[in-house]
């Protein structure tokens, strides 16, 4: 099924109600989020939220460096809907799972060490058992972002979201420990997962293999495995320097000021990536002649939504610092300003990349994230000699400019690049930045 075949409804309002969808999804989520760190952040030290970082970042790094594309290749290609695509799809999920919770395991020990934290060796195996869980999940949530029918995925995100809340915050309460969030989240993923498979989209998955599809699938996406392991290293190479460098309660600080500078810059992924890339992806299968056109339109609704609002975070972030957490978060204030510059620059790059992946052309990813690796190889280790903790921070802050080269000279290849629409969210986010700097001075709030 296509977008083309969805009923009577019109392409235009497909993606409305999606995007809708996708915002209450995520608006819900980031209110729980952040209500569960204002109440986990007194429950708990700074540290145990760095340890927690820790292992997430070693499940996500192991995720990234093996990651095919196969959610991807589901919704791009013309046998997405396919069973003996969809369970050899499954398979391969399933299969990288059980390896990675297994190479999770065994790397442990040896990050352990590296941290001078003997406590994470059975934290990483424990709270890794969530890359085993999620690899079970059904190819069901692909096929229904494929049709653009998120309901019953935005549901069950939801109540994930708030089934991981109440138990991290019970858990932390009783235990006072970092091992409240880490079972915390395995009790949201065993749950996303059992209930994946009881999603009605006419099939169930089974384990099968098909050397066809499995080849669909790997040349569909080895750009995106180099570009995802890339992409790891470069996007959180940031946070094992803070820890090695400083300490757990810097990272845990560090961490909540990426929270706050990524809220705008995550939901417009959300929508980028969950809606408008089946779209593009649908239209250039049936309608290629409008596919320049569409990509225009989204981006610059992006600009002019996004940018502003980061710019204002940008002008006010050590107020808002100061609004959510105790005095043992100051710090935090000054990243969050920093760090907004990576954020506008994410919300540029986003619908551009997606236009190009439509297209087929995953390599760009991979040259985009190769350039900020390099950037961020040189740039952490010299912005930490040079100015400590600040320079890690505004090394990670400019490090998108690297990516938006590359995509610039993939939009000049494809026709697709126009400056004057470029310098729209630029200007969006110096706007932004300018009224609310005036009316914070307005206001007497400094």
């Amino acid at each position: 099924m296509s977008l083309k075949d969805s009923g009577a409804k019109s392409l235009r309002t497909l993606i409305v109600d999606a995007a809708k969808l996708e915002m209450v999804g995520y608006v819900f989520g980031q209110g729980v989020r952040f209500c569960s760190a204002l109440i986990l952040s007194r429950l708990l030290f700074p540290e145990a939220f760095g340890q927690s970082v820790i292992v997430g970042l070693v499940s996500q790094g192991l995720i990234m460096i093996s990651n095919v594309g196969v959610g991807n290749s589901i919704v791009q290609s013309p046998r997405g809907n396919d069973p003996v695509f969809l369970n050899t799809a499954f398979t391969v999920s399933a299969v990288r799972g059980c390896v990675l919770w297994v190479a999770a395991s065994a790397l442990a020990y040896p990050i352990a060490v590296y941290l001078r934290q003997p406590e994470l060796v059975s934290l990483i195996s424990a709270g890794s058992l969530g890359v085993l869980i999620s690899g079970f999940s059904s190819t069901s949530t692909t096929t229904l972002r494929r049709q653009l029918h998120l309901r019953p995925l935005i549901i069950i995100e939801i109540t994930a979201i708030l089934l991981t809340f109440i138990a991290n915050v019970v858990l932390a309460w009783i235990y006072r420990s970092v091992w409240g969030l880490i079972v915390g989240g395995l009790i949201g993923i065993l749950y996303s997962t059992v209930l994946s498979h009881f999603i009605k989209v006419g099939y169930r998955n089974r384990f099968f293999w098909d050397r066809q599809s499995w080849r669909e699938i790997y040349l569909y996406g080895r750009w995106i495995q180099g570009s995802s392991a890339l992409c790891f290293v470069g996007g959180q190479a940031d946070k094992f320097l803070v820890a090695y460098y400083l300490s757990m309660s810097t990272l845990g600080v560090y961490s909540y000021a990426v929270l706050l500078a990524d809220t705008i810059s995550t939901a417009v992924n959300r929508v980028v990536h969950g809606v408008l890339f089946p779209v593009l992806s649908s239209i250039n299968r049936e309608n290629p002649s409008k596919l320049l056109h569409l990509y225009h339109k989204a981006r610059m609704r992006v600009d002019l939504v996004a940018l502003p609002i980061i710019g204002a975070l940008a002008a006010i972030s050590q107020l808002v610092v100061d609004l959510i957490f105790d005095h043992r978060y100051t710090s935090a204030g000054w990243m969050f300003q920093a760090l907004c510059v990576r954020s506008a620059m994410a919300c540029i790059v986003a619908p551009s990349e997606t236009f190009i992946s439509s297209l087929g052309h995953n390599k760009y990813g991979f040259y985009r994230d190769f350039a900020r690796t390099i950037w961020i190889c040189i740039a952490l280790p010299l912005g930490w000699h040079f100015f400590g903790i600040h320079g890690i921070v505004w090394a990670v802050a400019l490090s998108e400019f690297s990516n938006l080269a590359i995509i610039w000279y993939a939009l000049c290849k494809f026709s697709a690049f126009e400056l004057r629409k470029e310098l729209i969210g630029p200007i969006a986010f110096s706007m932004g930045f300018i009224l609310a700097f005036f009316a914070r001075w307005m206001s007497g709030a400094g």
